[in-house]
């Protein structure tokens, strides 16, 4: 199984978390077009979950045309899972900068402040999974933006 986890204190439902772990590894290339997902218990005792939670999970995936079930042999990825995984993957991220960048000029931070606060959260998260990120410099082509009233 893929370093599946869960975060109990993000606002995220735990079996949209789950959803995205597969999603993320598909998109990866973790998991194989063909591949053979680890089983709901599997995921639920790894996880520490309800079965029932994994299994949504799976079955939403399945819907969204990521996973195809087979009665009594387990849940596969699909043979075309992978352009919609990436896809998606890239969908859900850019909604959480989004987001993010949002709150960012509600506050009031111009897009070089914004920039820096990306900057620090990608070393951050880096350092966190044990990798290191090389900046050349401080401050980015793209900082270079300005944002206008319309």
């Amino acid at each position: 199984m893929d370093d599946w986890t869960i975060d109990h204190n993000d606002p995220v439902p735990i079996g949209e978390q789950i959803g995205y772990r597969v999603l993320f590894a598909i998109a990866r290339g973790v998991y194989h077009p063909g591949d053979r997902l680890p089983t709901v218990r599997e995921v639920a005792a790894r996880l520490r979950v309800n079965p029932n939670t994994v299994s949504r999970a799976y079955r939403d995936l399945e819907r969204d045309g990521i996973l195809n079930s087979r009665r009594g042999l387990g849940v596969f990825v699909r043979e075309d899972a992978l352009e919609a995984a990436q896809e998606r993957r890239q969908s859900l991220v850019l909604a959480r900068f989004e987001r993010a960048v949002g709150e960012a000029l509600d506050a009031g931070l111009d897009p070089t402040q914004i920039s820096e606060v990306l900057l620090s959260a990608l070393e951050r998260a880096a350092r966190a999974r044990g990798k290191r990120v090389e900046i050349e410099g401080r401050k980015p082509r793209w900082a270079k933006v300005r944002i206008r009233e319309e």
